[in-house]
């Protein structure tokens, strides 16, 4: 806190009366910083103490609380000295005052130019958007923010909580006694009433009490429609907050009205989480709920050709997560979630997946998912990916040993052992009788001997008892050698496009369009026109960009045979939606239902999430590289010829 705000106030608690022009020279700035610093002092100081103008003699402090505001003073809070740090001060400072502040008085409180101050405030409104809330500016008055209180108290939990700004907010929640009292009554209301919340949730919720109870003290209420206030009455939650109400209120001398109580049960409803839902006895799913799920899913079959349509637990678990996302979408209710990037890194085909049937979501509830929020449906995914891992494509096998049909069958009956689940048929013959096999449907060889003639399919060299197999590296390779040779056949050199200048997103897209279209005018179903207009609706629809320098464009539905893919590197990244970009895939996919668009969105999702793989493509914009890199495998199999 700024340290002329203390001397100030100090100033004020030691003298009866004093006046302006001597807390100007006391403090050496201008009798108008004066009268913002007084402003400010009265915000802060409410319940605390009472700042009055005195005519002809200036300003008086009647103390309320004598020992808080002991306690006040004595705080070393310093003067914010990076830009999230000014930007929290900024944020929390408009979002507490009822009055207008200038950027002239903001400048002189936080010792930085004007010049700082607009940029600092550039990036505070950017912030208040994401809660519908922005700055108004007035001549000769100053700035004001301008929004719902419900907004306002969303903006100050999310600086409590935002990793960037939460060190920096200083007024916001700052009695950590309040925040532990809170939590006590909170973590014992939810337990006596069954309502399953995890500790992220809890601590989250108790954040979102604590702003409530210092607005309330500030006379600051929650306004509530009449029919969301019906509405909200009705759920078992409202039943819940009321009893959270009582034990607040009579705990902390704050009277909590209808909306208030609203606001809380709001915050109850929207707060449980992918992995509480399946415990939620007081969960109702409705048509509607049902009805949107099985659209993220029939779009998931439609895009990456992964059918799960008749997984009724998928369809369970996204219908659960949804009623209280619901809520969240309703009333714009931001959560953090702490497992995204391991979500994103280490199951990247569900996260995309999650990205692209949240676009139902976006235009069911007319809002925007972020990322926070996809990585909760990718668990959904995850699961139901799992579940679906037995039905991996099995690959057929011939084994090959030089004394005869018996030995042979002895390996073929060691490979099922070892690698049942992979395996479809095994044949067996000797050395001699190689060349009678048609090799069109069979996968992989095992051999004890050596073949010295190639082979259009690997060979794995092998004793009876496969005892010097390296099991792990085998299975990977039986899965992936094959799936990775499929999927750099998705590329070609003459729509690789390296070190482009671009310097917008449309700029990139338009061009990447025209480039596909042309090259694949047979494969692709509608015109050049038709195909950028569906690009450009799916871009408003969720984010196509998610970190690691990578954005996946594509149309809003398949319009091509065939998969075809065209790659855009930039020297210099741009901004794609709040995401630096320097690799654009813009993918057109099948139409098809055949297994290769699985293994191409499968392979597509590990690749745009391998940060060393796309560094190395940003780095070195080579399609040979590229190339190599794809279908490079590990050393479990060795293929001849």
């Amino acid at each position: 806190m700024d340290d002329k705000l203390v001397r100030l106030i100090t100033c004020l608690a030691k003298q009866e009366d004093v006046s302006t022009s001597t807390l100007s020279e006391s403090l050496c700035v201008s009798e108008r910083t004066v009268r913002a610093y007084i402003k400010r002092a009265k915000e802060l100081l409410s319940g605390i103490a009472e700042i009055t103008t005195i005519k002809g003699q200036g300003y008086h402090l009647e103390v309320l609380n004598p020992e808080l505001l002991d306690c006040w003073l004595n705080k070393e809070d310093q003067l914010p000295q990076t830009s999230n740090e000014r930007v929290a001060y900024i944020l929390d400072d408009l979002l507490n005052r009822s009055d207008w502040v200038t950027v002239d008085e903001l400048s002189e409180i936080l010792y930085v130019s004007r010049k700082t101050i607009s940029a600092d405030l550039k990036q505070a409104e950017e912030f208040l958007a994401r809660f519908d809330l922005r700055i108004m500016r007035k001549s000769h008055y100053g700035i004001q923010i301008e929004g719902t209180e419900f907004n306002k108290r969303l903006c100050l939990a999310s600086l409590v909580t935002n990793e960037a700004y939460s060190g920096s907010c200083h007024a916001t929640v700052e009695n950590n006694e309040l925040i532990a009292d809170v939590t006590k009554l909170v973590v014992e209301c939810v337990e006596h009433h069954d309502v399953s919340l995890n500790d992220f949730a809890i601590r989250n919720l108790v954040i979102h009490i604590v702003v409530a109870i210092n607005r309330i003290k500030q006379q600051r209420y929650v306004v509530g429609q009449e029919d969301s206030l019906k509405r909200i009455q009705c759920s078992y939650e409202y039943s819940v907050a009321q009893k959270l109400v009582n034990c607040l209120s009579s705990e902390f001398d704050v009277e909590f009205p209808q909306t208030e109580v609203a606001y809380i049960a709001i915050h109850l409803a929207s707060k449980k989480m992918f992995k509480d839902i399946s415990e939620s006895p007081n969960l109702v799913i409705t048509d509607d709920v049902f009805a949107v799920t099985r659209q993220m899913i029939d779009l998931v079959w439609s895009s990456f050709r992964f059918d799960f349509r008749n997984d009724l637990e998928l369809h369970m678990s996204l219908a659960r997560h949804i009623v209280p996302l619901s809520v969240r979408l309703h009333y714009n209710l931001q959560i953090e979630n702490p497992l995204l990037t391991d979500i994103q890194y280490r199951m990247p085909l569900a996260y995309l997946m999650a990205m692209e049937s949240s676009t139902i979501l976006a235009k069911e509830y007319e809002a925007t998912l972020s990322e926070h929020e996809v990585a909760y449906l990718a668990l959904a995914f995850a699961l139901a990916l799992e579940r679906k891992r037995t039905e991996l494509p099995k690959k057929n096998v011939l084994c090959v040993c030089a004394t005869g049909l018996g030995t042979s069958k002895i390996l073929g009956i060691r490979i099922k052992e070892e690698f049942g689940p992979y395996i479809g048929s095994i044949t067996a013959c000797n050395l001699s009788q190689i060349s009678q096999i048609d090799f069109s449907h069979i996968d992989y060889v095992f051999s004890t001997v050596e073949i010295e003639f190639p082979l259009p399919v690997p060979v794995c060299y092998s004793g009876f008892l496969l005892d010097d197999i390296n099991k792990d590296l085998l299975v990977k390779d039986l899965l992936r050698r094959d799936e990775q040779e499929e999927f750099a056949k998705h590329f070609s050199e003459h729509l690789f496009f390296s070190h482009l200048a671009y310097r917008s997103k449309e700029e990139v897209l338009n061009f990447l369009v025209s480039q596909l279209c042309n090259s694949e005018k047979s494969n692709i179903s509608v015109s050049e026109d038709e195909f950028r207009a569906l690009v450009f609706d799916r871009e408003t629809l969720a984010m196509t960009a998610f970190g690691n320098l990578v954005a996946l464009p594509h149309p809003s539905r398949p319009v091509s045979e065939r998969t075809c893919v065209a790659v855009g590197l930039l020297d210099n990244p741009i901004d794609w939606d709040g995401h630096d970009v320097a690799a654009v895939f813009l993918i057109s996919v099948s139409c098809s239902e055949d297994e290769k668009t699985r293994l191409f969105n499968k392979n597509m999702a590990s690749l745009l999430m391998d940060k060393e793989a796309i560094c190395s493509l940003v780095k070195h914009q080579s399609f040979s590289t590229f190339v190599g890199q794809i279908t490079s495998s590990g050393d479990g199999l060795r293929k001849r010829g």
